[in-house]
């Protein structure tokens, strides 16, 4: 069952929130809420707000597939914190007298989320998601709003943190989500861009929304403001090709390499099979093309001798920062609803998703994670997280062994 997505109006979703809701289904928004009862969105009116306040991913539920009640956190420190009590757990149901909307989901002030509750995207339900994207940039393939549909592969019943029981995909779960997918697609035609992509594009719009390819900009970057696109797309002719190779010699794999500044990265994520490594989904094709995922001790040591995992500095060096990474390391094809990137050195950032201790994975197509070398309280480390939909990158610390991140590697200084 892939993601699928959509470019559809405001109308189109308004359609698809009463073919939902009259098939059983529920719409709950991804934020956080002061105690573990979430709302449901039962008007139209209140999508819209959540729509047009920001981008927002809707957990869809019915009783024709949910096994559990929605599962929530409490958050008890702040976000780059790991403390096991950011983990104690709920299962509750709705408000029985709803709270006004509030959009603190994706506020991002250090302790303001303490003491709130989110719901546990991989325990509870099991859940469909809605990814409601705002907007698109001017010279995007499709200009037009993304809708994207997706689905966790597994139900996890979840006791505590070393207690939890895995469900295959139901039978119910994958006759919903394909009763929604075949929805959209009555709502959309297939076009094939300049490009020569296919997308799945409302029958209203019309072909002025599927834009021509400009050589000298690369027009796969949506979701991006489109001055930042430009002026990476700049940076990118004045950098000389520093491409390389290098042959691990363990595996004898050869890797892409680049050299930015005065460092020489791998310019492919990590595939040597080290310690309790993974493939996305337990699929090789997906270590083919994403590397593998690893916890963070694993990280360390499975980098082969003269490189190293990089550091939170010596990602963020060579760009002057975090807050246009994601155009200038993404690569310019691979990321869910055309949020590609520019390129500029050769990176080839792809979106690999991330794996959970439990088995469960997630993200794939639409964010990348990897592991840095920075520690802080001995059992937590720093990662860097890149979004699809979003111009940069922000780093997250989590427990070095909870989480199976991608791996790009360094070559030491000589």
């Amino acid at each position: 069952m892939p993601d699928m997505d959509f470019y559809i109006t405001d109308d189109d979703r308004m359609e698809l929130f009463d073919y939902v809701t009259n098939n059983d289904g529920i719409f709950v928004p991804n934020l956080w809420y002061d105690k573990p009862e979430a709302i449901k969105i039962q008007f139209k009116t209140e999508l819209i707000k959540c729509i047009e306040e920001i981008e927002i991913v809707f957990y869809v539920i019915s009783p024709r597939f949910q096994i559990e009640p929605l599962m929530f956190c409490r958050f008890e420190k702040d976000d780059e914190k790991c403390d096991a009590k950011s983990c104690n757990c709920a299962m509750q149901g709705f408000q029985t007298e709803q709270e006004p909307l509030t959009y603190e989901r994706h506020a991002n002030k250090k302790g303001q989320h303490e003491g709130k509750y989110y719901i546990q995207q991989r325990r509870g339900g099991p859940y469909i998601d809605l990814s409601f994207y705002r907007g698109y940039a001017d010279d995007a393939p499709i200009k037009f709003k993304c809708t994207r549909i997706s689905h966790y592969p597994s139900h996890t019943h979840y006791d505590d943190f070393e207690l939890y029981e895995r469900f295959p995909l139901s039978k119910e779960l994958k006759t919903y989500y394909g009763l929604i997918g075949k929805f959209l697609k009555s709502k959309c035609r297939q076009v094939t861009a300049t490009n020569g992509k296919k997308y799945w594009v409302s029958k209203t719009l019309t072909e002025e929304n599927v834009v021509r390819i400009d050589d000298t900009v690369d027009t796969s970057v949506s979701g991006h403001n489109s001055y930042n696109v430009i002026q990476a797309c700049k940076l990118k002719s004045t950098i000389q090709n520093n491409s390389g190779t290098f042959t691990d010699p363990r595996d004898g794999k050869t890797y892409r390499t680049v050299k930015i500044g005065e460092q020489v990265w791998l310019a492919e994520n990590l595939a040597y099979e080290y310690g309790k490594n993974k493939c996305y989904d337990n699929d090789p094709e997906n270590c083919r093309k994403y590397g593998r995922l690893y916890y963070w001790e694993d990280a360390v040591n499975a980098v082969p001798s003269g490189w190293h995992l990089p550091s939170k500095e010596e990602w963020t060096a060579f760009t002057g920062g975090e807050s246009t990474l994601g155009i200038v390391l993404k690569a310019a094809s691979g990321w869910a609803c055309g949020g590609n990137g520019v390129d500029v050195y050769g990176f080839s950032a792809l979106p690999g998703g991330h794996g959970w201790y439990d088995g469960s994975f997630i993200g794939i197509g639409e964010y990348a994670c990897w592991w840095t070398a920075s520690e802080y309280e001995s059992s937590c480390a720093y990662y860097l997280i890149m979004y699809n939909g979003r111009e940069g990158a922000h780093f997250n610390g989590t427990f070095k062994t909870r989480c199976l991140h991608s791996v790009r590697c360094v070559k030491d200084c000589s």
